[in-house]
């Protein structure tokens, strides 16, 4: 019994920050997949306020 709480106390913060890393790579990898979509809102700005305004006035 001493055994298995033992390993259980070494393994677990080497899980722990294993899920660490895998959440910062998950938020990094959110993070680069935004900024095309940002970079094509201010591309495409000038063209949806132009649209909206057609749109609206008729």
């Amino acid at each position: 019994m001493a055994i298995v709480i033992g390993t259980s106390v070494v393994d677990f913060p080497m899980a722990a920050t294993y899920l660490v890393d895998l959440w910062l790579f998950s938020d990094i990898t959110n993070a680069l997949m935004a900024i095309p979509n940002l970079i094509g809102l201010l591309l495409l700005n000038k063209i949806v306020v132009g649209l909206l305004k057609d749109y609206f006035k008729s």
